[in-house]
């Protein structure tokens, strides 16, 4: 089979194959069994009635162990994304922590820059020209 078919294309050749293959041997059992030519056909009748109950049991089994390993599945999956959402709820809560706490430290920040600003200011207009200390006076001088 080549390679460069695509996959759905593989899958639907099989499928009905599938259903020709099981529709020429129904269409003939059907017909040796209409027409007489089977010395046992009410045989094969029965052989298909018990076949059919035990094909339609087991199917049953199959689908009661395929809908109890669904269900665990699920359950497992479910469990999972609860976990997921508690994690979140988690990390939503701390994020919002550091965000309260980066807000109040900027509004400290904040306070704190207008008090030095507010200081700066005062000092600048509190201060009166003098003479400065370092300056040697000459009246100290002998003349």
């Amino acid at each position: 089979m080549e390679k460069s078919q695509p996959k759905e294309h593989r899958n639907s050749v099989n499928i009905i194959w599938i259903i020709t293959v099981l529709s020429i041997i129904i269409v003939l059992l059907f017909a040796f069994i209409l027409l007489d030519r089977v010395l046992c056909a009410e045989r094969i009748v029965k052989y298909l009635s018990y076949t059919s109950t035990l094909l339609s049991i087991l199917l049953s089994v199959f689908a009661i162990l395929f809908s109890y390993y669904s269900s665990n599945k699920l359950d497992l999956q479910i469990s999972e994304i609860n976990v997921a959402v508690e994690e979140i709820k988690a990390t939503n809560n701390l994020l919002n922590q550091s965000n309260q706490t980066l807000v109040q430290t900027l509004i400290s920040m904040h306070e704190k820059l207008g008090h030095i600003e507010a200081n700066q200011t005062n000092g600048k207009n509190n201060q009166t020209p003098s003479a400065p200390d370092n300056i040697p006076d000459d009246s100290n001088k002998p003349s």
